[in-house]
């Protein structure tokens, strides 16, 4: 008598029970095996079918990740996203790479020991590819560093024209070696706690030691290397380039290109393009002096590059004079005082302590490497500072400056990581017009110092437009206490700041809303700048419990925030003709990734068939505005070259003709000098229309100004 498969008879009659059990236990086998092919047995590489934590990275945001590498809009050539192959490979800190066919193992896998040394968390490498011509690629790599400082480390770490921090080679191994029957004596301390180094070598002798270290190159290729005017730094040869910006490293190869692909600078504008552009200056900046230092010499280190027991990286400066400070953060000052032991154990490892730290604030100071070298080290809050130098007198004196800077001043709270927190704003919170809420009752106020135990992850873009402090606090609705809005309100310093971080965190799927000088909501919660403040009045959702409440908030904050007269100058000078609305924007620093230029507006202009930017920088007189133009002749002179020059031009020019115009890179910038103002072109796809839109702008300028003095 016939049987299917499972047991059901081709009659009425019903399968036994054993035939039924057979038939369900072999659909149960044949769909696990199914299951277990579809898992595992088709590709060992694929991402859409890995198995570890990186397939919920890459199977769930493949997509997300392959706009990260965006077209190039270019035609004949095609991003991940449009080829629709969506081709990646994928690493991941707590995974593996996936190779693709890209080969294996991938291009992308060479820069595996590096992101793990530095703490990046995930990256992805494509590529762009010539539709006329496949062999012709332009191999990308996109790398999540988590913090901007990581993102500034990976770059100079893998830059190869740049030469490894002088603390690296001056802590290794080799340079620990003793010296042959010299003896390692004590140290004398003198009065008032100044040092004097026992030492039979000259001060300037141990100078050059560090000096030289600093000195000593990597093995990396010989490259010749140009920068590449896009995110916050960037270098670029004839093979590729990379750039950092905000939280993200950008490396490009390529492989097999001619003349007729993408420029480097198209390359990186598009991939500029999906990343925020922000992390500089760190907070190390404004710590040390700034007398003195060597030119290009702040590097971020990672935790296995220092002998110290830090448990994280650390930022490193080096001195003209031989000095090497290095700072870093750590969670709290639990683990700060922590990872002064281990800089104390090295100290006890590799020469003698001079004196010991008692607790904290206090100066630990020693000497290594058989006395060549001294050391001084202090924790503050959740700050480590040190300094190594060759005479300890400069070395412990920098160390207590730097010290006494960062000590709680008198009558200030500390918070729980040690960093000074004030309890007393310099402005205060206004109830609303609106029953039921609570403005309040409990302030808070960040500084530049520790604004990351707020706001962790966000607080770098903060600094870099200046930020003052952040005083934070909760209305709450008294019937109902879950119901919260939180407000984070910014002195950032200057209108200009304010207008930076608003348009840095702008959001352009908002509603505009008529606040301050500038607002909108989204999602329920309001952005508002006035004048030098910028608030935050965040809600969870946009119900009309909190859309009402954030808006009234916001209204209140505004109204209790003295009007200004200070308006954003540089509005009424950039033309208004031809201007791209919402492109008005300020660079706090690096402007176009040129060290030499910073507090710049700009806009983006439609003209005569091209896009270019306009921008605008202010100083104190003529002849200064003068030195930033010869400044910007020179870096045409080292890394492009000069179409029209400005050495032509008489010292006192006044702006009546075109004074500069240069090309790096395939970009081409028109500048010149009106009165206080420096005003140029950027952007443009070759000189004449540089050239043509600076005298549009130039004659629009001037324009103003008569009729600004005739005013007067």
């Amino acid at each position: 008598m016939s049987k299917s498969l499972f047991g059901k008879r081709y009659n009425p009659v019903s399968p036994t029970a054993m035939e039924t059990g057979v038939g369900i236990f072999i659909l149960i086998l044949t769909l696990l095996t199914v299951v277990f092919f579809l898992t595992f047995g088709f590709s060992d590489g694929d991402t859409l079918f890995q198995t570890s934590e990186s397939q919920a990275e890459s199977s769930q945001e493949v997509l997300a990740n392959a706009r990260l590498i965006p077209p190039l809009g270019k035609a004949g050539w095609t991003s991940p996203s449009e080829r629709n192959d969506h081709n990646l490979s994928h690493w991941s800190a707590a995974g593996d790479v996936a190779s693709n066919e890209l080969g294996k193992p991938s291009l992308f896998e060479t820069m595996q020991g590096d992101l793990a040394a530095f703490g990046a968390r995930r990256a992805i490498h494509s590529y762009y590819a010539s539709v006329s011509n496949p062999t012709q690629r332009i191999a990308v790599t996109v790398v999540d560093a988590y913090a901007p400082e990581v993102a500034f480390g990976l770059y100079h770490h893998r830059h190869p024209g740049k030469s490894p921090a002088a603390l690296t080679t001056l802590l290794s191994p080799s340079a620990s070696e003793p010296d042959e029957g010299k003896p390692h004596g004590s140290m004398e301390e003198e009065m008032y706690g100044d040092y004097a180094v026992e030492d039979d070598r000259e001060p300037e002798e141990n100078a050059q030691n560090i000096k030289a270290a600093s000195s000593k190159t990597a093995s990396k290729p010989a490259v010749e290397t140009a920068p590449l005017r896009v995110g916050m730094e960037g270098w670029q040869s004839s093979t590729g380039g990379a750039f950092w910006l905000g939280k993200h490293y950008i490396e490009f190869v390529r492989l097999n290109t001619d003349d007729s692909s993408p420029a480097n600078a198209v390359i990186a504008d598009a991939l500029a393009s999906v990343h925020l552009s922000y992390g500089r200056p760190f907070w190390i900046e404004n710590l040390w002096p700034r007398e003195g230092r060597s030119n290009d010499s702040l590097r971020y280190l990672p935790q296995s590059a220092l002998p110290f027991q830090l448990n994280t990286g650390a930022f490193t400066l080096e001195y003209d004079d031989g000095t090497i400070a290095f700072a870093t953060a750590l969670d709290n000052a639990s683990k700060t005082l922590s990872a002064m032991k281990g800089i104390e154990s090295f100290i006890e490892q590799n020469g003698s302590i001079q004196s010991q730290p008692d607790g904290p604030s206090t100066v630990l100071a020693g000497d290594f490497h058989n006395r060549r070298y001294q050391l001084a080290a202090f924790a503050e809050g959740d700050r480590l500072i040190g300094v190594i130098g060759t005479d300890m007198g400069p070395v412990i004196e920098m160390a207590r400056t730097v010290r006494n800077r960062l000590a709680p001043a008198n009558g200030a709270a500390v918070s729980k990581s040690g960093s000074v927190v004030t309890d007393t704003p310099k402005r205060a919170f206004p109830s609303i017009d609106l029953p039921g809420w609570q403005p309040p009752d409990n302030l808070r106020v960040y500084t530049p110092l520790n604004l990351w135990e707020k706001i962790d992850g966000r607080a770098d873009i903060y600094l870099s437009f200046g930020v003052a402090d952040m005083a934070f606090g909760t209305y709450t609705k008294t019937d109902d206490p879950a119901i919260v809005v939180d407000v984070y309100w910014y002195d950032m310093a200057t209108a200009e700041g304010a207008f930076g971080i608003f348009r840095a965190e702008f959001d352009d799927t908002g509603h505009t809303l008529a606040l301050g000088d500038e607002a909108y909501e989204v999602g329920g919660s309001v952005f508002c700048r006035k004048g030098q403040h910028y608030l935050r009045v965040e809600a969870p959702d946009r119900t009309d419990v909190y859309l009402e409440a954030t808006t009234r908030i916001t209204k209140a904050l505004a109204n209790s925030i003295a009007d200004s007269e200070t308006k954003l100058w540089a509005e009424e000078l950039l033309p208004s003709k031809h201007q791209i609305e919402g492109s008005f924007e300020f660079h706090a620093k690096d402007a176009f990734s040129l060290d030499f230029l910073s507090d710049v507006f700009a806009a983006d202009y439609r003209f005569e068939g091209g896009q270019v930017k306009l921008f605008i920088h202010r100083v104190e007189s003529s002849a200064q505005a003068m030195d930033v133009l010869r400044a910007y002749e020179s870096f045409f002179e080292d890394f492009g070259r000069v179409v029209e020059s400005a050495a032509s031009e008489s010292e006192n020019n006044q702006g009546e003709t075109i004074t500069l115009v240069g090309e790096s890179g395939g970009i081409y910038d028109a500048a010149f000098v009106a009165e206080e103002f420096l005003c140029g072109v950027t952007g443009a796809s070759n000189a004449t229309l540089a050239k043509r839109a600076a005298i549009f702008f130039k004659e629009d300028l001037l324009d103003k100004m008569a009729k600004r003095n005739a005013a007067d």
